[in-house]
């Protein structure tokens, strides 16, 4: 009987050690994805300013064009 409760604990705690092994497994692909998602958006926003950045500066352009044809 001994035995048997000595094989259950080393089941049970091989069981658990499986267990969180799989969890922390699960977490960390979890995280990769994140990773992944976070830096996709980063450049995402990037871009967006890249294209903010070129009309601003477009729009200064064609400010400072209409303000010469307005002297002339």
């Amino acid at each position: 009987m001994l035995e048997l409760d000595i094989i259950l604990k080393k089941l049970t705690k091989l069981e658990t050690i499986s267990h969180y092994t799989s969890k922390s497994n699960f977490v960390q692909s979890n995280l990769d994805t994140l990773q992944k998602t976070i830096e996709r958006k980063q450049d995402n926003v990037q871009s967006v300013i890249q294209v903010l950045q070129i009309k601003m500066q477009d729009a200064q352009q064609q400010q400072q064009q209409q303000q010469q044809v307005g002297k002339a």
